[in-house]
């Protein structure tokens, strides 16, 4: 299924069928990356696959506006290379047999000025003039360079053989789609096993500092973990959007923060960040400091509303009010 990606003013939108995500670049690095909220518009949640897909193919992008000349390609560069190749070798190899029937059916014209009485014999004029060992050279020094298996040399004295051609594109073809797909694991693999040890490190963070995150947002990193270690180290879609929410907002419980823009009665990522920062340097403040961050009439206002299991109109607005 195709998928768009669609660049936004802080992050990109992706769009899978029927399926629209929202892509905040939540630390403004101008990657797609794991610190980035992803919100559902409308559907289901992109598959983690296609998001892996999406990202390193956003990234690359990126990267090659910057600095094309001396980066390493990586695996989407490699693939797009790749990809190129093949491009350039099936656009040889059709160039060569339009070339083939247009040299022999010039022929028959030109000595008979009428194409009416072309045949076999004529075509094959045309074949056995083409020169087959330059179209082979372009081939072994391609997949060479690429690291590939080259194709058995096509020596064809007598003619242009078109089985063989064909069944060495057909090798080789398998060959790279296999090898292609070996990368693309492998990359999934590395991108999961990258994440699970980034909110590791973020959850021994959390537990050596209880201060700094809600004893609820707390939990739902202990269950959110568990649960990835007993699946081969992958979050799910799910856990991994409450899990980057946490993450910007720990001070403020995950279920009070918007998961998209349609939710009115509860907090904006953005306001539950300052929300967030603000109680944190309060708390870090000295006695003397704290009332030049907040009063002691708004700190208790402000923590009580963020005990409530659910938020309306009003505590919202009480809440803007506090932090602007």
């Amino acid at each position: 299924m195709t998928i768009d990606v669609k660049p936004t003013n802080n992050g990109w939108i992706i769009t899978q069928g029927s399926n629209k995500t929202e892509i905040t670049d939540s630390n403004g690095n101008g990657k797609l990356d794991d610190g980035d909220l992803a919100q559902v518009l409308s559907g289901n949640n992109i598959s983690q696959k296609d998001m892996v897909r999406i990202a390193n193919t956003v990234n690359g992008t990126s990267d090659t506006k910057q600095t094309e000349p001396k980066r390493s390609k990586g695996f989407w560069g490699v693939a797009g290379s790749i990809f190129n190749g093949i491009n350039s070798v099936v656009s040889g190899v059709l160039s060569s047999f339009m070339g083939l029937f247009g040299f022999g059916i010039g022929q028959d014209a030109w000595s008979r000025n009428t194409y009416g009485g072309v045949g076999f014999n004529d075509m094959k004029v045309g074949m056995n003039s083409v020169m087959p060992g330059a179209f082979n050279m372009g081939v072994t020094n391609m997949l060479g360079s690429m690291g590939y298996t080259t194709m058995s040399p096509m020596m064809m004295g007598g003619g242009f053989d078109f089985g063989s051609v064909m069944a060495s594109m057909n090798q080789y073809m398998e060959q790279t789609n296999s090898q292609l797909a070996e990368r693309e694991r492998k990359a999934a693999q590395k991108a999961i096993e990258n994440n699970y040890e980034k909110i590791q490190n973020n959850f021994n963070n959390f537990k050596e500092n209880p201060n700094t995150i809600t004893p609820e947002n707390l939990q739902k990193y202990q269950s959110a973990f568990d649960k990835a270690t007993a699946n081969q180290k992958e979050f799910s879609a799910e856990d991994t959007m409450m899990l980057q929410k946490i993450n910007e907002a720990p001070l403020v419980n995950e279920n009070l923060i918007q998961n998209s823009s349609d939710e009115k009665n509860k907090l904006p990522l953005l306001t539950a960040k300052k929300i967030s920062t603000k109680l944190k340097e309060y708390n870090n403040a000295s006695d003397e400091k704290k009332a030049e961050i907040l009063s002691q009439e708004n700190y208790t206002t402000l923590t009580t509303i963020l005990a409530k299991k659910a938020l309306d109109e009003k505590d919202i607005k009480t809440i803007n009010e506090i932090i602007q």
